[in-house]
């Protein structure tokens, strides 16, 4: 089974368009109410498109246990840096993706070890507070499984995303794939701005706080 392939350039081209969906999900969600509507429609592929790319790095070859564990520290950071405005803005559960992805980074190292039974511990209670719970844990391993041992996991990652009806009340992940589809075939030459990218999440939501309290 043929998996969609990117290089550097479209991976970070596609992050970024996930970041301008995500900023206009989080103004409709948690600044309109969702009036606009964006939140429960396309706001929703936004998830499943972090979670690729994210997915995608981490089976990459030579991107084993260190790497992972190196994502859980940045991720665990940036997501207490956004906790104040997340609180303002949503309360503190369930925990901000950035925690979601951390323990996805974190079950990717124990696999890696060979430790699964810790794995499996994390899994369980990290999806019963992070955000997108089970369900967008098993989005995040079932892609890497594809892309990390066998092509065949990516049912389960077609599957697991279905799921996220429970959460999101729509199909509306599955809105993801396409976009997915085709940015793989993009080739563009952009520079990672990996900084950037990730302060984008903590920053964002802050200026979002502020807007809510004034």
């Amino acid at each position: 089974m043929n998996l969609p392939r990117f290089g550097d350039g479209s991976l970070t081209g596609m992050k970024w368009l996930a970041v301008v969906l995500m900023i206009g999900d989080h103004v409709d969600w948690m600044l309109c109410g969702g009036e606009l509507g964006f939140h429960a429609t396309i706001g929703r592929i936004v998830f499943p498109m972090f979670a690729w790319a994210f997915a995608y790095n981490l089976a990459r070859p030579g991107a084993r246990e260190q790497a992972a564990f190196r994502s859980v520290t940045r991720l665990t950071l940036l997501g207490l840096a956004a906790m104040p405005a997340y609180v303002i803005l949503s309360g503190v559960l369930p925990l901000n993706i950035m925690f979601t992805l951390a323990a996805f980074a974190a079950i990717v190292a124990m696999v890696e070890r060979g430790d699964t039974f810790p794995a499996v511990v994390t899994f369980v209670v990290a999806g019963a507070v992070v955000d997108y719970a089970w369900p967008g844990l098993a989005v995040c391993l079932s892609l890497w499984a594809a892309y990390r041992y066998d092509s065949r996991w990516i049912v389960a990652a077609g599957f697991s995303l279905a799921i996220l009806e429970v959460i999101n009340g729509s199909q509306w992940a599955l809105a993801a794939l396409p976009v997915i589809a085709v940015a793989s075939m993009v080739r563009v030459d952009l520079p990672r701005a990996q900084i950037a990218f990730y302060a984008v999440y903590p920053v964002h939501l802050t200026v979002l706080a502020i807007a809510a309290v004034l």
